[in-house]
């Protein structure tokens, strides 16, 4: 019953660090390219804008959970999941917390990774239209282009985290075995 529970907190765990990884890469980003949120992200999640608002950074926040809460939801659910070949809801939890600051440090480098892409590759986006569902008038469309590589970068980056981060609980279970194992033979002896 305790694993069990513990899968659940895992989970809302999951959800809470998505979404918290949501509002400050966000609220990061907006910083670099306002027009992103206001002409494709805002739009995007049926938020509604307008010119006179002083509480965008609350828009931003709120951008930011909608687009992560769910990447948070599947990590939190596949590394509760996996953690169960743990003996204990103590090991349980801890490596699957391990997990997530693995996945988290893992989707935050290949963000800024992207940035740098997108850095590097911002001169084009001010010659060609952007791509980015029809819009085609930007103030600063190398700052939009930048922000959006970033946003792409850190989903794959996530996506990488989840994959790192299951390998990672089932290494530590394979390496508690062996040490159980070798703790067993001592006694034995």
């Amino acid at each position: 019953m305790k694993k069990i529970f513990t899968l659940l907190l895992i989970i809302f765990i999951g959800i809470f660090a998505g979404s918290l990884y949501g509002i400050l890469h966000d609220e990061f980003t907006y910083s670099i390219s306002p027009e992103y949120y206001t002409k494709y992200k805002f739009p995007m999640f049926g938020l509604e804008y307008d010119t006179s608002m002083h509480d965008v950074r609350l828009l931003v926040a709120a951008t930011g959970v909608n687009a992560t809460w769910w990447v948070g939801l599947a990590a939190g659910l596949l590394f509760g999941l996996v953690s169960l070949i743990h003996k204990d809801w103590k090991a349980m939890l801890g490596i699957s917390l391990k997990a997530m600051q693995i996945m988290l440090t893992i989707a935050a480098a290949v963000g800024l990774i992207g940035l740098g892409v997108g850095w590097l590759t911002r001169r084009n986006a001010a010659y060609a239209a952007p791509a980015w569902d029809g819009i085609n008038i930007l103030a600063d469309p190398e700052a939009f282009h930048m922000v959006g590589t970033m946003h792409n970068f850190s989903y794959i980056g996530g996506a990488i985290g989840i994959i790192v981060g299951v390998v990672y609980i089932i290494r530590k279970k394979r390496k508690m075995a062996i040490t159980e194992t070798a703790d067993i033979d001592v006694i034995q002896e």
